[in-house]
């Protein structure tokens, strides 16, 4: 049995295939998530710790981890990387495209939420932001948002609109959508609500990074990156679905010490 965590792109690319190959899997997310499996899934959701994983691990007989979630789901990376080790099973780290940074005066790229809220107090006062980092990150930008007018586009579910509830963050300034609709439209976003600045995250091809900083080049608005976390050294890192189908068919020799993996000629 294979344990896939998902709810990204990835997510469902690693379903078609293992349904593909008829092997058998978990499918698991944080939130509840509309998703078809066919005959050879099952799916669960919920926030895992350590504690909980390795139990799901034991009671499902998790032979490996296919890990396709997001890049920044930190405290995820964490909880797969101590089951993992703890129960030695093998964790695949599908991971995203991403594109040469780029170097021009109006992009930035910072390493954490700190040094963005840092930076947008100390240069941005009066300004209003467009964040494209997510609803766990408007408690996090809360004091520049309490004093500067500044718009989140979240998804439209009931659990991200308690979040940006709890927060204090006013309705009105929520800019809500569908999750197939999640990605694009910050152009017509950036002129009506006359955009000055720009935060997202280093979300890769899938979260159509190129696209956000090409626009705001175009409209000559500085735009902020939080660069993608590190991954544990325990993952194995793949590149793409054509790759973990190599793996999965056994044509592939791992060399754990720098978390790739080599294929093997027949």
């Amino acid at each position: 049995m294979i344990l896939v965590f998902g709810g990204t792109t990835e997510g469902k690319q690693v379903i078609s295939l293992l349904n593909e190959m008829q092997l058998t899997y978990v499918y698991s997310t944080k939130t509840e998530v509309n998703v078809e499996l066919g005959e050879f899934g099952q799916y669960r959701n919920g926030a895992l710790t350590p504690e909980t994983l390795i139990q799901l691990i034991q009671e499902e007989k998790i032979q490996r981890i296919i890990h396709a979630a997001h890049p920044f789901a930190m405290e995820l990376h964490q909880t797969i990387d101590i089951a993992g080790q703890q129960e030695k099973i093998e964790v695949l780290r599908l991971e995203r495209n991403f594109s040469e940074r780029v170097d021009h005066e109006l992009v930035k790229y910072l390493k954490s939420y700190t040094e963005l809220l840092a930076t947008l107090t100390r240069d941005f006062q009066g300004k209003k932001l467009l964040a494209l980092t997510g609803v766990q990150s408007i408690g996090k930008l809360k004091p520049f948002w309490k004093d500067n007018i500044s718009y989140f586009r979240i998804l439209d579910r009931n659990s991200s609109i308690d979040i940006a509830d709890k927060s204090d963050f006013p309705r009105e300034q929520l800019i809500l959508e569908q999750p197939k609709n999640l990605i694009g439209g910050e152009e017509k976003l950036i002129d009506q609500l006359n955009i000055e600045v720009i935060a997202t995250k280093e979300s890769g091809s899938t979260g159509a990074l190129e696209e956000k900083i090409e626009l705001a080049l175009k409209r000559k608005v500085p735009i902020f990156i939080l660069t993608k976390p590190l991954l544990p050294k325990s993952f194995i890192q793949v590149q793409n679905v054509e790759s973990l189908n190599v793996i999965l068919n056994g044509n592939a020799s791992f060399n754990l010490n720098n978390s790739s993996f080599n294929t093997i000629e027949r």
